[in-house]
């Protein structure tokens, strides 16, 4: 497919989702305006990256059933948990919380050594995560405009560094244009949740066209489900549900779409059915997508791909420019909620409490809201450039292979002192302290180092008995089980 036609089409996909985003904020100006908690349910299906929308079948096709506890651990939450997720939101509308580390803040008697940790913590998480939505939209775009068939190579750094400076720009348009942090934004959830569409009728367009293949004679050996499949559940299935359990409440981008943006009881009354069966559609167009890819695609072409190289090697253009919007909306959905999230933490647990220290609370004084709005659009983009440098250190590795599940890791570090928070009274705030602190510290040299230098370059500078991989010499045969324990 040209080049100039898929900037073209993206070109006018962002131009209708600004369009849509406009129009929603100027109807949510007006009295009487309510929104549909639909939108607010479909919304929270940002949870379902380029990581999920692309990642899902090429996990499948190497690792079988692992590829479900990603969305059966979000599920489970909404289905078993609504009274925490009440209780919450609840908390969050009555205080006038503005972010994670806010709400964990203020619940532990408005600790600044509370927030900044979690605001350093999370942004620290989410950099692999943001670059690897920055790399599957340079890899999509190869795919899309290389010749049919040919293997695609490893994206280059300009495609990526082009993306991500159109995504700064996208965050700061989208959701920073008001310096009041408790003002909900209606457009940007409207944008959601059309992506949200976008994405899952690309991936049941794909899914049809997957068991039209296999129901025919385009493929001549179709694999037997179980093969593909095997019923094979492993300390792995059970770790990554939990993690999963925990992301869909303790992500930046997912606190803030879940909780910030909720407009009442009746949005979580929806949200908790609406939002699983969006799961269960999700991961239920992940097999027949997988048999049709391992069964009639070339062996050399990389499984995270199969979602678009079917429509591509079967002359189905349309339908491979919908699934790479369907990509596209993965990833642009992430990085704009995730740095609107992670700009509010840095800014308002880092950066203000540090003028105000130093004495210099002036240098933001006068047309204050402005200022400290200058300041959310500065920190957005050096975000998204960290995670540009992220990529440009790991991105011509696997590193970035099992980068999902390290943020996921990060980000239950939170789940014990939110909990505490919600549910214990007697929690102490120097607990929290020390629990954030030692979890993160223990998750950073478990998991986040060696997928920066690898596994191989640490064990040449550490002793055997801080083998990050089997610390102190007890190992429990997987890396990311290893690393979920000791933090």
């Amino acid at each position: 497919m040209p080049t100039w036609l898929i900037i073209v089409c993206v070109v006018l996909y962002m131009a209708i989702l600004f369009g849509i985003a406009w129009q929603r904020d100027q109807e949510a100006t007006k009295p009487g305006f309510t929104q549909s908690p639909i939108i607010y349910a479909l919304a929270i299906a940002v949870y379902c990256t380029s990581w999920t929308f692309f990642g899902a079948v090429g996990t499948a096709a190497s690792s079988g059933w692992d590829y479900l506890p990603i969305y059966l651990g979000p599920a489970l939450v909404f289905l078993l948990l609504p009274g925490l997720l009440r209780r919450i939101g609840n908390v969050v509308e009555r205080e006038g919380v503005t972010s994670l580390s806010d709400f964990l803040a203020s619940r532990y008697g408005k600790s600044r050594a509370i927030g900044a940790i979690v605001a350093i913590g999370a942004v620290v998480g989410s950099l692999p995560y943001i670059a690897l939505q920055l790399k599957s939209v340079g890899m999509s775009v190869q795919a899309m405009t290389k010749p049919v068939g040919e293997i695609p190579t490893q994206s280059g750094a300009e495609p990526v560094l082009i993306t991500a400076i159109g995504l700064a720009l996208f965050a700061i348009l989208f959701g920073a244009r008001h310096a009041d942090l408790t003002r909900r934004n209606a457009g940007l959830m409207r944008v959601l949740a059309f992506e949200a569409i976008i994405k899952i009728v690309a991936l049941i367009a794909v899914a049809a066209l997957s068991l039209s293949l296999i129901g025919s004679a385009s493929i001549e050996r179709v694999p037997r489900v179980a093969d593909v499949f095997p019923a094979d559940f492993s300390a792995r299935f059970i770790t990554i549900t939990l993690l999963s359990m925990a992301a869909i409440i303790c992500l930046p981008r997912q606190f803030h779409v879940g909780f910030i943006e909720r407009r009442g009881d009746r949005d979580a009354s929806i949200a908790r059915w609406v939002f699983p069966i969006y799961m269960l559609l999700t991961s239920i167009v992940v097999i027949p997508i997988t048999i049709a890819g391992a069964g009639g695609l070339p062996g050399s072409i990389p499984a995270d791909l199969y979602v678009l190289e079917l429509p591509l090697l079967n002359d189905q253009s349309w339908l491979a420019l919908l699934v790479f919007l369907g990509g596209f909306s993965a990833a642009t959905g992430m990085v704009i909620v995730a740095t609107i999230a992670l700009s509010n933490m840095v800014t308002n647990e880092l950066i203000v409490p540090a003028f105000m220290r130093s004495g210099n609370l002036s240098n933001i004084s006068g047309d204050a809201g402005a200022r400290i709005l200058s300041i959310r659009r500065i920190v957005i983009v050096s975000i998204i450039l960290l995670a540009y440098g992220y990529f440009r250190i790991g991105g011509s590795s696997e590193a970035l292979a099992q980068i999902g599940l390290l943020s996921f890791a990060a980000a239950a570090q939170f789940a014990p002192a939110l909990l505490g928070a919600v549910y214990w009274r007697g929690a102490k705030q120097a607990g929290a302290v020390w629990g954030l602190s030692l979890g993160l510290i223990a998750w950073a040299y478990t998991l986040f180092i060696p997928a920066i230098v690898g596994h191989e370059v640490m064990m040449t500078a550490v002793p055997v008995w801080l083998d990050p991989h089997a610390l102190f010499g007890l190992s429990f045969g997987d890396s990311l089980v290893h690393g979920v324990i000791w933090r």
